[in-house]
């Protein structure tokens, strides 16, 4: 476990248009926070275009410890913001990672996976080190569940 004097500066790269991916990113952040890290949460809403479906905000992350990216999955993949972020982020190599998805569809496979292999595809040639990753069913009976344990996997996944 990582001690107090040990906090590590997480960042989350995130798109959430309906405030879902958001949510939950809010109480992943409390986990890390009470854990000694800090968390800074950057949005990619505000440098996204949705009618020309064009992204001008491209921030760096070299400085972060560990980084979540986290989107909606829209019309079976991941969504065009986060796509165009992936495709020109620059990582540290072996740069420690995670991903979090959420997604109206009760099954992964009507989108979410596709989305998440979207996700490591973008940045493969970093090598980076995949901690955890997580998707939240928004239809589901069981969504509260599902939010609860990927808070819990992804919360946990810099303890040592």
């Amino acid at each position: 476990m990582v001690s107090m004097e040990e906090f590590m500066k997480i960042g989350f790269v995130f798109y959430s248009e309906s405030g879902h991916t958001l949510s939950v990113l809010n109480q992943l952040e409390k986990v890390f926070q009470k854990k000694g890290h800090f968390v800074e949460k950057i949005s990619l809403l505000e440098g996204y275009d949705i009618k020309k479906r064009v992204l001008t905000f491209f921030p760096k992350v070299k400085e972060f410890e560990f980084i979540l990216f986290a989107s909606p999955v829209q019309a079976f993949s991941l969504s065009i913001a986060m796509s165009q972020y992936l495709k020109q982020v620059q990582l540290k190599e072996s740069q420690k990672v995670g991903f979090l998805l959420t997604q109206y569809f009760k099954k992964p496979f009507w989108g979410g996976n596709r989305a998440i292999k979207q996700m490591k595809n973008f940045i493969q040639d970093f090598h980076p080190i995949i901690l955890g990753e997580g998707i939240v069913h928004w239809s589901s009976k069981e969504r509260d569940t599902q939010i609860s344990s990927v808070v819990d996997k992804l919360g946990s996944v810099l303890d040592e």
